[in-house]
């Protein structure tokens, strides 16, 4: 009975990610200098989550390569559109879409130093989905 539950849920799990790769998500934080955020006034760092490992990674609008993550081919992060796409090598095209977005307390920029604090701080989450869009173009 223990095993049909769980042969069952990996069948669940690979229909939802589309194949037998198991679903990676991304979480970013970003730290901004002002209450309306922009790109000049805020940094994002970001944690790429695969079912191995969580890669850190600067999660800057735009194609950025492998953004320094192994055996990853292109890695894509449009902002405007809420979605993220990214081959690993051997792969076809896998996307996300944001799944969630919280206002969070921000840490201070230095520790043990109130003086200059970010100002406006956010979390934002993706998940994997199949990919219903063209691909994206930097």
């Amino acid at each position: 009975m223990r095993l049909n539950l769980t042969l069952r849920a990996t069948a669940l799990a690979a229909a939802l990610t589309g194949s037998g790769a198991a679903a990676d998500s991304l979480q970013y934080i970003s730290k901004c200098e002002s209450v309306v955020p922009s790109f000049d006034n805020c940094i994002y760092e970001g944690y790429f989550r695969t079912s191995f490992h969580v890669f850190p990674i600067l999660a800057d609008h735009g194609c950025e390569g492998s953004r320094g993550i192994l055996n990853m081919d292109r890695f894509c992060v449009d902002f405007g559109m809420r979605r993220v796409e990214f081959t690993w090598k051997g792969q076809e095209r896998r996307c996300m879409i944001m799944s969630e977005k919280l206002y969070i307390t921000c840490p201070l920029k230095a520790p043990n130093d109130a003086s200059d604090p970010w100002i406006s701080c956010t979390s934002y989450k993706y998940d994997e989905v199949p990919c219903a869009w063209e691909r994206y173009r930097d």
